[in-house]
């Protein structure tokens, strides 16, 4: 079984977490999240075996 989560790229307190917790950076998607703004941000997604 695989537990995915996805943060974005900016929160590096959240990747840095998640990167402690053992889940693996796949990469980063590029304009992947819609900010209330209209802006978008790249977002990293992680997973880990369970």
């Amino acid at each position: 079984m695989i537990d995915q989560k996805e943060k974005s790229a900016t929160n590096v307190h959240a990747r840095h977490l998640y990167e402690r917790l053992g889940f693996i950076r796949l990469g980063t998607i590029r304009n992947g999240f819609r900010l209330e703004n209209g802006q978008y941000e790249d977002i990293c997604p992680y997973y880990r075996e369970v």
